[in-house]
């Protein structure tokens, strides 16, 4: 299992246990943000390795930055077809979560949460 931990200040890692032994890892240096799919980023190899490339690809080219509404797009192109419950991009400057369901970014909604 894997957990990612993030402030307002930019302050990020994913919290992992591998084989019974507890991994931390931080963003590549000059990297302002992370991307976690389903497989443990310590071994950088599984399920979801797929779409780990292709939201690392669009967030390289743009260097980070999305809108909120762009960010919730770029998760729901790359679902998992059988998998469809929801997605959610957190803003945490704002202190806000927008959530769409079953990969439709098209009808939104948008929570406070801090």
């Amino acid at each position: 299992s894997h957990y990612m931990l993030a402030d307002k200040d930019g302050n990020t890692a994913v919290v992992e246990w591998v084989g019974g032994e507890m991994s931390v890892c931080r963003p590549e240096d000059g990297k302002n943000y992370f991307v976690m799919t389903n497989f443990a980023l310590a071994s950088m190899s599984g399920f979801g390795m797929d779409r780990y490339e292709s939201y690392e690809k669009t967030l390289g080219e743009c260097g980070g930055i999305l809108s909120e509404k762009d960010a919730l797009h770029l998760l729901t192109e790359n679902v998992i077809e059988s998998d469809k419950m929801w997605s959610v991009v957190f803003n945490l400057n704002k202190g806000t979560a927008l959530v769409c369901f079953r990969g439709d970014d098209s009808k939104t909604y948008s929570y406070r949460i801090g």
